[in-house]
């Protein structure tokens, strides 16, 4: 907190600074972000979240205290961006732009200055302490009356000085509560000090009864070292989500149009630029390949554990690691836009979201003060009542003591550390009411196709002429469909290449599924029943071929020449290896298990057999309208259930969309993060049961916390008002509190594991071959996953 700068903030509404900062969100409403300075525990945040009350221009305003950042989203027709941030500066909370490069330095001031309101107290409390014993003794063994009125006054100064400079928050703090109708944590501590430094000096004057201000020194003391430690820790909880940023270089080569090179800092790049990366260097910023060949270890954006081939017109993305040659990209997308910026934004967003358990907690905590302020009155009454000469002991301690900051602290800092350390272990996670709702077991819905399976087509058997290879794969070796790479790879394997060149053919992709041409004078068609021999022209010994195919959980493709089928392709999708052991795992935690997939009833069905999934449960054949409806269906034998879709963000974007939690798979990024509350960084469903036993152990550390801290501030009051502990005691006991919840924070179990890679479940023995494929859809056929 800090004294009103008088600055204008002018700068705040210049078109450069608008485009740089805020966001516009509607035709009037626009979003920025403020670094702030001042901050200091969860009194600020109840005091900055109703800026709304002060300034009507201000539809919403939420703090995230660990990155020391207000969020503001205001209507610009009503007032300007300068008069918001002088309105803060009013407050005392002096507005910067946020700037993520600053950050460093940002919290290195604000530490300093912590530190040396710390080491002032310090100083202070310690001479008030040896006064105070100085007084003690000699009112043991005699003192001269002119001695002991020099100390008395001196104490006092001291003492004025402990509160004016390092004691000034609290004072500052509470009155700003008072004046906005918002009883904040600061209120009892500053009743407290207020009643010790005003009895005080009336005993300083009279030259009889207690000053306190040996005590209060001390309280200013270690309630500063307490807070410090809380802002160390909300602190830290931040850095893992700023060590994203240390992922992309500072600089890059951009080229020029005379073909030039010239470093530049990355921010400097703009849409348009090209720029040139050299293998072992990572990708500073997204873009379309234009030159050069070489692999990318995409591993961190899109969990694809393997490097992928990267050709000219191949989009790449920032933070990505270019492993061979050189490349010559055209920028498309920088800092904030770029798919780095996106996923850092989800991260951060979340822990600005108010939880339904954090606003209970922050009500209970608006009460509680309340409570606090009137049960020090009673108490100062009833033992003055007595004729008790301490009453005024009684009634500090208890202001000091029942401060509920570790109640207000509990929740927003476990889900602050619970969110952070997903991030690392590649599980970005929206929001803190996302781990609540995770939490509880319900039904939990997958998509087949890239979910339960690992999306990817392989050719299981081909029976017939085995002639047609080199034909069909000819077909097929200009398209881009999962279906067509398998056949074409599966050609290069058998034959040690694609056969013909595809410029030697005529190909044409149906818009029904398939494709069809001529090959060596020879006309072919390819793909399913319906697109190859529709109605009942497929002949006895093929239409067996291709029902025996999908009971045994492949796909069949048909390949005809010259009007008669001669060729079945058989097509699986492998299981992914992982996938049993983690829905055995989820089956015993609570959660029921169902496949939600637009592939056919019966490929869903051997799929659900092989998984152990209830066939009722096992849904095929199903439009992306028909995945709604079935995710958003309420169960009315449990209607407080939790209904939780699992999809790889593309075609079911509508379906994660529509369920209580939508959790995208690693390969759907993009999409994701504007359908998915939850995105999947790694490959497989381990990270699906990291995510689940994470949340739970989130919400059990915030219980834990809250239980604690209720716990303790209702003993804590018993004692202070039964007379049983003084004011340096529960200057001791306050901090204490809040320190224990902390810990509780830190230490707890949510996410703290190493990420699952295998789960520790045998792979059951019996399976074939065969029976670890499952159909993939071939072309234009009713896919949804």
């Amino acid at each position: 907190m800090r004294a009103d700068s008088g600055e204008t903030f002018e700068e705040f509404d210049d078109p450069v600074f608008e485009q740089l900062h805020v966001r516009p969100l509607g035709e009037r409403t626009r979003r920025v972000e403020l670094a702030i300075e001042g901050l200091h525990c969860r009194a600020c945040v109840w005091l900055l979240e109703q800026l709304p009350r002060l300034e009507p221009s201000v539809l919403e305003s939420r703090l995230s205290l660990h990155r020391s950042s207000l969020t503001v989203i205001w209507d610009r027709t009503a007032a300007p961006l300068s008069r918001i941030a002088r309105t803060l500066d009013r407050l005392g909370y002096r507005p910067h732009p946020r700037e993520a490069s600053a950050d460093d330095e940002a919290e290195r001031l604000e530490n300093r200055r912590r530190l040396t309101d710390i080491a002032v107290a310090a100083a202070v409390s310690g001479n008030l302490m040896l006064i105070a014993i100085a007084l003690y003794a000699g009112w043991w063994q005699g003192m001269d009356a002119y001695v002991t009125h020099y100390f008395r006054w001196i104490s006092a100064g001291l003492g004025a000085v402990a509160l004016a400079w390092p004691g000034r928050t609290f004072f500052r703090q509470a009155w700003l509560g008072v004046r906005m109708r918002v009883p904040n944590m600061d209120l009892p501590i500053a009743v407290g000090l207020g009643l010790g430094t005003i009895v005080g000096l009336i005993n300083a004057i009279r030259g009889a009864g207690e000053i306190y201000f040996d005590s209060l020194g001390m309280l200013v003391f270690l309630l500063l070292v307490g807070r410090w430690i809380q802002y160390r820790q909300t602190r830290s909880a931040a850095r893992h989500i700023r060590q994203l940023y240390e992922i992309t270089p500072r600089r890059a080569r951009r080229l020029s149009d005379d073909g030039s090179v010239r470093w530049v800092p990355v921010a400097a790049l703009a849409v348009g630029d090209r720029i040139r990366v050299l293998a072992a260097e990572t990708v500073p910023a997204d873009g379309i390949v234009r030159a050069g060949t070489s692999t990318t270890d995409r591993s961190l954006l899109t969990g694809e554990a393997t490097p992928v081939a990267t050709a000219i017109g191949d989009e790449v993305l920032g933070g990505m690691n270019n492993l061979e040659g050189p490349l010559d990209i055209e920028v498309t997308a920088i800092g904030d836009q770029s798919r780095l910026g996106k996923l850092i934004d989800l991260i951060e967003d979340a822990a600005l979201r108010r939880t339904p358990i954090v606003q209970q907690a922050d009500a209970l905590g608006g009460w509680f003060v309340v409570g606090i302020v009137v049960a020090t009155a009673a108490t100062a009454l009833g033992w003055y009542l007595a004729g008790s000469p301490a009453y005024l002991d009684h009634a500090i301690a208890l202001a000091i003591v029942a401060c509920p900051c570790a109640l207000g602290l509990a929740t927003p800092l476990a889900i602050a550390v619970a969110i952070g350390r997903a991030a690392r272990q590649g599980l970005l996670v929206k929001g803190g009411d996302t781990l609540e709702r995770l939490a509880r077991p319900g039904i939990l819905w997958l998509d087949k196709t890239g979910t339960l399976t690992e999306g990817r087509a392989r050719v299981v058997s081909w029976v017939g002429d085995r002639s047609t290879i080199d034909a069909v794969a000819t077909l097929e070796r200009g398209s881009a469909h999962p279906i067509a790479r398998a056949i074409v790879a599966y050609a290069e394997a058998h034959r040690g290449s694609a056969a013909s060149d595809a410029a030697s053919c005529e190909a044409h992709q149906a818009e029904t599924g398939g494709i069809s041409g001529r090959f060596a004078g020879s006309a072919y068609r390819v793909g399913n029943r319906a697109f190859v021999a529709p109605a009942d022209s497929l002949d006895e010994r093929w239409r067996r071929w291709t029902e025996r195919t999908a009971r045994h959980g492949a796909t069949p493709i048909l390949v005809a020449r010259d009007g008669k089928v001669v060729a079945g392709i058989a097509l699986g999708d492998a299981i992914r290896s992982d996938a049993d052991a983690v829905l055995r795992r989820l089956e015993r935690r609570g959660w029921r298990l169902g496949i939600l997939s637009g592939d056919h009833p019966q490929v869903v069905a051997h799929v659900a057999s092989r998984l152990g999934i209830p066939a009722e449960r096992a849904l095929g054949g199903l439009s992306p309208e028909a995945k709604v409806e079935r995710v958003a269906r309420i169960d009315p034998a449990a209607p407080d259930a939790v209904r939780v879709m699992v999809g790889d963000g593309m075609n079911d974007g509508a379906a994660l969309a529509a369920a209580d939690v939508g959790v995208s798979m690693h390969a759907g990024a993009e999409i994701s993060l504007e359908t998915a509350d939850v995105h999947l960084g790694r490959e497989g469903l381990a990270p699906l049961l990291d995510l689940l036993v994470g949340s739970g152990a989130t919400v059990r550390t915030i219980r834990i916390g809250l239980s604690v801290s209720l716990a303790y501030n209702l003993v804590a009051v018993a004692l202070a008002a039964s007379g049983l502990i003084n004011p340096l005691v529960a200057a001791a006991l306050m901090p204490a509190s809040s320190l224990t919840v902390l810990l509780l924070a830190v230490s707890g179990g949510a996410f703290r594991r190493r990420p699952t890679e295998t789960c520790p479940i045998a792979l059951r023995a019996s399976r074939t071959e065969d029976s670890t494929f499952v159909p993939f859809a071939p072309a234009g056929a009713s896919s949804g996953g």
